[in-house]
């Protein structure tokens, strides 16, 4: 099976050995798709693969950083493999997770894996991490999900959507403006990566199914985490990460359904969480060990140990330190 993950040109030296994880758990090709690269960090993209045989390249024609959607239909429509599988560049497999791809793709036409690490809570709408809309239509999450490309060609020659994001009803197809959940939107809005697209999946009776997150570990928010550290607007902690005890879930659905919007309190987590994990490959590459956290939120600790135990087993040193 080949795996298609898009690489930004300020993340990858950081990220890289986490798309080489999939290699582990039977992925044959991994198609790193170059997305607003120059040509020095092609060149190290090319070295890269010259050492790895199990990676493709897939340099996107453009100057400027396209959207992840925009870039997952260019490698789409390139493609010609029955199953068109992506993951986000801060996602990797820790367990076999190919035959239950190849297991949900009998009867559904996409199959998705992994949630974010931040969410204590399944939350609805049409940002990437929603599983349903508010009124219960099944969503792909844009983190790591495989498609029958059968299913994908279908309704996207009759729809006119793909795996692009949409900003306002007007760029929207008719046939979806009608939808409840679409009319209940204020603008601006966001629908999400992937989430066009499932709702022509909706219209055309074709299924969806999430498998087994924990068979995955998804760090989160490592783009932008990475953007502050190269602006030098992060401050490495003097001795630990401190993460606050938050509102209860019950809080937090009630300000979601609200406002709209996750809690301040989840978001501030999602950053921490992010930093925590970039510093602890930043860390691994230099052969230092991990940083410490601290947590009284019993499942974010257990998550926090998930993303320490299993960055532990897939970085390299960087054989320059």
């Amino acid at each position: 099976m080949n795996i298609h993950i898009v690489h930004l040109p300020h993340t990858f030296p950081f990220l890289l050995d986490l798309s080489l994880a999939f290699q582990r758990f039977g992925f044959q090709t991994i198609t790193l798709v170059a997305n607003g690269f120059n040509l020095d960090q092609i060149k190290a993209l090319d070295d890269f693969a010259n050492k790895n045989p199990c990676i493709r390249i897939l340099d996107l024609p453009t100057k400027r950083i396209l959207s992840h959607g925009e870039a997952l239909n260019y490698a789409f429509r390139l493609g010609s493999e029955e199953i068109f599988c992506f993951a986000d560049h801060d996602i990797f497999p820790i367990a076999p997770v190919i035959e239950d791809i190849a297991s949900g793709l009998k009867n559904n036409a996409a199959v998705c894996l992994g949630n974010r690490p931040e969410n204590m809570v399944n939350y609805k709408g049409f940002a990437a991490s929603a599983t349903q809309t508010a009124s219960g239509i099944p969503l792909i999450t844009s983190f790591f999900s495989a498609f029958r490309r059968d299913a994908v060609a279908a309704v996207s020659h009759k729809y006119k959507v793909g795996f692009e994001q949409y900003f306002r009803k007007s760029q929207l197809p008719l046939e979806f403006r009608q939808f409840p959940d679409i009319k209940a939107l204020k603008e601006p809005f966001l629908i999400d990566t992937c989430k066009a697209l499932s709702l022509a999946f909706y219209l055309s009776h074709k299924s969806i199914v999430h498998v087994e997150a924990e068979k995955v570990c998804h760090l989160g928010g490592l783009s932008g985490a990475i953007s502050k550290r190269l602006a030098g607007k992060t401050a490495a902690p003097e001795t630990a990460f401190i993460f606050e005890q938050g509102p209860g879930k019950e809080a937090l659905l009630h300000y979601y359904q609200k406002h709209q919007k996750r809690h301040p309190h989840v978001l501030r987590t999602k950053q921490l969480i992010a930093d925590y994990a970039l510093q602890t490959i930043i860390n691994l590459k230099s052969s230092r060990p991990p940083p410490a956290y601290e947590s009284e939120d019993a499942e974010l600790e257990k998550r926090l140990t998930h993303i320490k135990v299993n960055l532990e087993k897939v970085i390299r040193p960087s054989i320059n330190d």
